[in-house]
């Protein structure tokens, strides 16, 4: 029998060798499938902007150093947006304590008729805490493409001053850089909306 033990010895060490090789190869395509999946679930959501606030002055988006509730509307809109804007008002009134990290912002889809002023108007209806963004059609049509907003004119033939705007009615919950953490519609938003927040320990 001791003829036998070299080659049971050599056989051993072969075996533990490609067990530890099949475990290192699980293991690399185990992480490398992860990767995959990671990247193939990550929202393509979001991004810098520079537009001008209700005050005229520029404002660059990741410059502003708190996670963005982002909201986008016109101040035309005859229902949508207003109902939209009270559920932001009256969230952050009743939670004021998220104001110290979360900046609530209102982008025009309508920059032909929302000017600065005209949503500085506008917005004193909803709460000062509100900033509000414009610019050229060029620059709203950027911030659009980067946010994956629905936007179609809908117009009045008699009155082609007076139209609407067909457009993505949801909350974007974006952090300091600008990448998409989540969104939110109208339904039960203030009650979901807080529970995210405080599950994700953004007190």
């Amino acid at each position: 029998m001791k003829r036998f033990r070299p080659n049971i010895f050599k056989n051993s060490i072969l075996i533990l060798f490609i067990l530890s090789l099949i475990l290192i190869i699980n293991n690399l395509i185990d992480n490398k499938v992860k990767e995959i999946n990671k990247n193939s679930s990550r929202i393509e959501i979001g991004g810098k902007f520079e537009l001008e606030n209700q005050d005229g002055i520029k404002v660059v988006s990741n410059e502003i150093n708190k996670i963005k509730l982002i909201y986008f509307g016109y101040t035309y809109c005859p229902d949508v947006c207003p109902l939209d804007l009270l559920e932001i008002s009256s969230f952050f009134d009743e939670n004021k304590q998220f104001l110290k990290h979360i900046q609530p912002i209102f982008i025009s889809l309508d920059p032909q008729r929302d000017s600065p002023g005209t949503i500085k108007n506008y917005l004193e209806n909803f709460g000062s805490f509100i900033i509000g963004l414009t610019g050229d059609i060029k620059d709203i049509d950027v911030v659009l493409k980067k946010y994956k907003i629905y936007r179609r004119v809908q117009q009045n033939i008699e009155q082609p001053d007076n139209y609407t705007i067909d457009h993505t009615s949801l909350y974007y919950l974006m952090d300091k850089e600008d990448n998409y953490i989540a969104h939110f519609n109208r339904e039960n938003f203030r009650n979901s909306f807080k529970k995210f927040l405080l599950e994700k320990k953004f007190l």
